[in-house]
C-alpha cells in the first residue's frame, strides 16, 4: 500500500491507511486468486485492514501463511483440487 501512496514509499509508516490505495492493493490480490477473485479480494482486504490496524507486515505473512495451511489441508482432505489452479 506504502508504494501507492508515494514515489519514496519508505517515508511512508507501515500501517498507513488511505482508502485508494488499500483498495487498489485488495483488487491487486484479487487478481492473483483467477476464477474465486471474491475470495482474494475478502482476503486482501482482511489482511489490509489487520495490515492497518496492528503496522505489523509480520502478523499478516503469518495470516496469510495460515490460511494457504489450513486451504491445503481441507483440499487434500476433501479431494477438493479445483481449489488448486
Amino acid at each position: 500500500m506504502r508504494w501507492a501512496m508515494a514515489r519514496d514509499w519508505q517515508k511512508v509508516p507501515l500501517g498507513t491507511y488511505r482508502a485508494g490505495a488499500f483498495w487498489l492493493v485488495a483488487a491487486m490480490f484479487a487478481s492473483e486468486h483467477g476464477p474465486y477473485w471474491e475470495v482474494g479480494l475478502a482476503a486482501g482486504a482482511i489482511y489490509g485492514w489487520w495490515l492497518v490496524r496492528t503496522k505489523s507486515l509480520e502478523d499478516c505473512v503469518l495470516a496469510h501463511a495460515v490460511t494457504n495451511l489450513a486451504l491445503g489441508i481441507y483440499v487434500v482432505a476433501a479431494g477438493q483440487w479445483q481449489y488448486w489452479l
